[in-house]
């Protein structure tokens, strides 16, 4: 996208992912090519909650309509005691 001409902040935007994320994206694709970009360095973080926990969060979810995710964050503090910020409830 970059190197047809995108700027950054509108490939950030259609991605979902922050303006520093596509430069540093850009810097790894410049200084390693493909192989390097596409290399899985970083083990991901898997959450606070066990996958019992997930389970219900899915199904609470697929029968109740939230539109908003701090009603997500509440619901998941309230039921799990666990205390996530709104924006790491977003992806749920």
């Amino acid at each position: 996208m970059f190197n047809h001409g995108r700027s950054v902040d509108s490939i950030s935007e259609d991605l979902g992912i922050s303006v520093a994320t596509v430069y540093r994206y850009i810097g790894l694709y410049v200084s390693g090519g493909i192989d390097k970009l596409l290399r899985c360095e970083q083990v991901g973080y898997w959450g606070k909650m066990d996958s019992f926990q997930l389970s219900l969060l899915r199904k609470e979810l697929k029968t109740k309509l939230y539109t908003e995710a701090k009603s997500v964050s509440s619901w998941i503090s309230q039921t799990f005691d666990i205390h996530y910020t709104v924006q790491g409830c977003v992806s749920f």
